[in-house]
């Protein structure tokens, strides 16, 4: 049986033949002509794509969503109106858009408190304020801003009506200029030489009611 060749060398192919992708070594022996930088000849005389190898200049921009791996955001899914890829990073992060989230984002009771920066939990008859700690629970010292706790109707104040004493004391403290008081359904001037003066919860009358008279007071609470 004749003799087979079972390695081609390089000087058994004419140069023309070879092509640009084929070269020859010192010896002689056939080779491939890899750039090193996107591909190369790892120690197994394989050719391989080099960690980095293959970037933007290389992809002709074809590549669809449905080629990329499931845990990848794909384009289609966002949808540029409430969050939108930060170009800052060259299109690789996402971010929400300015003005992106509003109210009609936000479900009903979506923003509970504990996700609001506050700076302490809020007591009955506070109200939302700012101070130098931020946004805070605070005392209602404003007027106009009303608890419907702090509006007390038709308080029956303590104190004898029998038509000698003049003294009675509510349950709260009321806030300034907000006491109306009724006696018989009648209302009563507040004030010095008027029907009576008030300090604190006390109020006291110039004349003291007549037996079995009604006495009605209705205020704001001082918080």
């Amino acid at each position: 049986m004749a003799d087979r060749h079972t390695t081609v060398f390089g000087d058994q192919i004419d140069v023309t033949a070879l092509g640009a992708g084929i070269g020859k070594d010192g010896s002689d022996n056939l080779q491939v002509n890899v750039d090193n930088s996107t591909v190369e000849i790892n120690g197994s005389d394989q050719v391989i794509v080099k960690d980095g190898g293959i970037g933007n200049t290389q992809l002709a921009g074809n590549i669809s969503d449905d080629k990329l791996a499931e845990d990848y955001i794909q384009t289609t899914e966002v949808d540029d109106v409430t969050i939108e890829f930060d170009e800052s990073t060259g299109g690789l992060g996402l971010q929400i858009k300015d003005g992106g989230v509003d109210t009609l984002q936000l479900a009903d009771e979506a923003v509970t408190e504990d996700k609001l920066d506050m700076y302490d939990t809020p007591s009955i008859g506070e109200v939302l304020g700012y101070t130098a700690n931020g946004m805070e629970w605070v005392t209602n010292t404003v007027p106009g801003v009303v608890l419907e706790t702090d509006v007390i109707v038709n308080e029956i104040p303590t104190g004898l009506i029998n038509s000698s004493n003049v003294v009675y004391t509510l349950a709260n403290t009321p806030f300034a200029g907000t006491v109306a008081v009724f006696l018989n359904g009648m209302y009563q001037a507040p004030g010095v030489g008027l029907d009576y003066t008030i300090s604190g919860t006390t109020i006291t009358f110039v004349k003291a009611p007549h037996t079995n008279s009604d006495l009605y007071v209705t205020y704001i609470i001082d918080n």
